[in-house]
């Protein structure tokens, strides 16, 4: 009688922590990369008075035109390492033409380009 208690008090403590046990190895989340991301050599390109289909041809098309300011390309690009994480990086380049499609304005949070190596 005390074997058979035994044996199913070791079974439902076995089973208990089998069961808790994937609460304390968080689970493998493959990092997530969204959108185009510049190198320095494509940033050093990007020129003043360029038209928007030199910057469709070096860049890509936009990700984003917007309806109402159809003189504004935005490029976003989106990293999040973990997804159980808050972790989550946004880079966006917006460049602003002028009403004769010609490049007048660059902004953004990506770094600016610099012609030396940055380590």
């Amino acid at each position: 009688m005390k074997k058979k208690y035994f044996i199913i008090s070791l079974l439902a403590g076995t089973l208990t922590l089998s069961l808790s046990s994937c609460s304390w190895i968080p689970a493998y989340t493959a990092p997530v990369s969204q959108g185009k991301e510049f190198d320095n050599d494509k940033m050093l390109e990007i020129k003043p008075n360029m038209t928007k289909d030199e910057v469709k041809y070096l860049l890509g098309s936009p990700d984003i035109i917007d309806t109402f300011n159809p003189n504004q390309f935005i490029y976003v690009s989106t990293y999040k390492g973990r997804m159980q994480y808050t972790e989550f990086n946004e880079l966006k380049l917006i460049l602003t033409f002028n009403n004769q499609d010609r490049l007048v304005g660059i902004s953004g949070n990506y770094a600016p380009p610099t012609k030396e190596p940055v380590f």
